[in-house]
């Protein structure tokens, strides 16, 4: 026989497993619900290639911020100023360039040819940094010393 207070008890394990069920049969249908409109392409879609090179610019950015021994909130305003920098040389904005790499994303083969084409960009890209150092050193690129990396460097280094 249960007493009063167990009653109570299994009453409210059996309503939280009642809100539990809800909750998940509710997020089954919001996620069924949201798979059309992320299958169209947004408004302003970039094409792949501008989507490379922005991806590898942004990635050699985040290299030299990250090897340039600064505090997290100054390397996060230093990297959140490179990314505006890169997207205005590329004339789009942040939130195309969101929405399109997010599209990509969403299809593997898409994505693949992204991978293989930001890989080719910064391939090339090192095998021209490289082209510039005399032959006879060791073919390693200097260390920037931390907190030296500024605007001009990072165009000197990605070649603009």
């Amino acid at each position: 026989m249960l007493t009063p207070t167990r009653r109570r008890a299994r009453g409210a394990y059996l309503c939280g497993m009642k809100n539990r069920v809800w909750a998940l049969l509710l997020s089954c249908l919001l996620a069924c619900e949201q798979t059309e409109p992320e299958r169209q392409p947004p408004a302003k879609l970039l094409p792949k290639a501008q989507v490379a090179s922005i991806m590898a610019e942004a990635m050699v950015a985040e290299a030299v911020v990250s090897v340039s021994g600064l505090a997290f909130a100054d390397a996060l305003a230093r990297y959140d100023r490179y990314e505006r920098d890169i997207v205005r040389r590329h004339q789009t904005d942040t939130l195309a360039f969101r929405q399109s790499y997010y599209y990509y994303s969403r299809n593997a083969d898409d994505m693949e040819q992204l991978v293989q084409a930001i890989n080719d960009t910064l391939t090339a890209r090192r095998a021209r940094l490289m082209a510039t150092l005399p032959p006879d050193s060791a073919r390693t690129v200097p260390a920037v010393p931390p907190g030296q990396v500024d605007s001009a460097a990072l165009r000197k280094i990605l070649g603009k």
